[in-house]
């Protein structure tokens, strides 16, 4: 699962258990439940690796960018420098 999708999840999951923590019927056990499940949740433990991947995306973007303009008067030129770099 991707980051943001952890993390729009764990939104949801947050707006519910601030739902519960209202609850005058919740126990002091399943408060205690809640609380350990929430302190498990590391969701800055991945942004090193996004930010490194959002990088690399923004980069490919930007150089496929400058390489059409360079060859927008000639299309088959343009793909067949991008094929020649894959390959």
């Amino acid at each position: 699962m991707d980051h943001m999708s952890s993390v729009a999840i764990m939104g949801l999951a947050l707006l519910l258990s601030w739902e519960a923590y209202q609850d005058p019927g919740l126990e002091d056990a399943q408060l205690a439940e809640l609380f350990r499940r929430w302190q498990q949740v590391n969701l800055l433990g991945e942004v090193a690796h996004v930010t490194e991947m959002e990088r690399a995306c923004q980069r490919a973007f930007l150089m496929a960018a400058s390489d059409r303009r360079r060859f927008s008067s000639n299309s088959s030129a343009f793909w067949a420098s991008a094929l020649e770099t894959r390959l």
